[in-house]
């Protein structure tokens, strides 16, 4: 979750840790890379020695990572294998590993931002974690913006109610879905055909881009949050051994999903439409870029040269044009869909690169 601060994202994070008493809360500004994860440590006979940091001390249980930006976009890709397969590898002076299945919730400012420099909350993604592929790490995520915490919510006083499904019930629960393995999951008839279904359909309302929901693991997404659905409904087989995971569980998940990348505030979908809405606009203006270019061949292997992106006034420089030329060819680019802003700079879309590998084999 990332948001802006006093929006109740770490006092909700703390009550579900109090409630459930099954993880621990870490404060990623006030701790180090290697309290988080582990590091080495010199003992008094000056031999090295591992020290686990909290996320492999807590392997099967959970841990929040408060204030995530004091972690820096370097030191999250450090966490890769953690997040992908659980294990923490120390291959240093002392080489050690140890298990890390953790359960991760990530809460956070924007890097050195506030939510109003973004129009949509998921643009506050990217500069926060980095790599795509660290994000595409993520099982979802939401935003929160001071829009959408009402002062009187902020202000009032906590409530005293007692929960309608007390504290001990809920730790048993979660230990009991914790210690399911994937042989103790199974599926309703129909119900791994939803899986695709609904990742097919996802797939279709949501580009990868950033890669949140991705053609290649969007399944895999969908039917983790399936388990965790019936896991947390307690759908089991008479004996309480296996997680029984039905059709319903399986649209419950998608609607959650649709849920938080739908909201104004979060923008996934509208970011989403409006990148096929450029991507049509680009495949219907091909003919047309094509003989424009072909007009232009200095233009072309400045675009073939470059490397994703690039500025206004390297145009001016590498095609010999004036400054005005340099603007109406980034004009014309921009209404072909063909390019898009990213920053100072001016990103190539793929239509793009497919027409000048095109023009380029054509030329051979």
């Amino acid at each position: 979750m990332v948001g802006d601060t006093r929006t109740g994202k770490s006092e909700a994070a703390q009550r579900l840790l109090e409630h459930y008493r099954a993880g621990q809360f870490v404060n990623c500004e006030a701790a180090t890379f290697a309290g988080v994860i582990g590091g080495l440590q010199q003992m008094a006979d000056r031999q090295w020695a591992v020290t686990w940091g909290v996320v492999p001390m807590s392997d099967r249980r959970l841990v929040v990572l408060d204030e995530a930006s004091g972690l820096s976009q370097e030191e999250i890709q450090k966490m890769s294998d953690v997040r992908s397969r659980g294990v923490i590898k120390m291959a240093k002076i002392q080489a050690d590993q140890a298990w890390a299945r953790t359960r991760l919730i990530w809460l956070s400012n924007p890097r050195n931002e506030s939510m109003d420099r973004y129009t949509y909350g998921i643009q506050a993604i990217p500069p926060l974690i980095g790599n795509r592929e660290d994000i595409a790490r993520f099982d979802f995520a939401m935003a929160l913006t001071n829009a959408d915490v009402q002062m009187a919510e902020i202000y009032r006083a906590p409530s005293k109610r007692t929960p309608r499904y007390v504290s001990e019930d809920c730790q048993l629960r979660v230990l009991w879905a914790w210690s399911r393995t994937a042989e103790h999951v199974e599926w309703e008839k129909g119900a791994e055909r939803d899986v695709l279904r609904a990742a097919e359909w996802l797939g279709e309302q949501y580009v990868s881009d950033p890669p949140l929901l991705q053609a290649a693991n969007a399944h895999v997404k969908v039917a983790r949050l399936s388990v965790a659905v019936a896991s947390s409904l307690f759908s089991s087989d008479r004996i309480g051994e296996k997680i029984i995971v039905r059709r319903d569980h399986v649209h419950a998940a998608t609607r959650y999903l649709h849920h938080l990348y739908k909201k104004d505030t979060f923008g996934y979908f509208k970011m989403s439409e409006r990148n096929r809405d450029q991507r049509r606009r680009a495949y219907a203006n091909m003919d047309r870029a094509k003989h424009y270019l072909l007009e232009n061949r200095m233009l072309i292997e400045f675009l073939q040269g470059v490397e994703g992106q690039f500025r206004r006034d390297l145009v001016e420089q590498m095609v010999n044009v004036t400054r005005e030329e340099a603007n109406a060819i980034v004009n014309r680019l921009f209404a072909w869909g063909l390019v898009s802003p990213n920053g100072y700079a001016v990103k190539m879309n793929p239509a793009l690169h497919s027409l000048l590998r095109e023009i380029e084999e054509e030329a051979l």
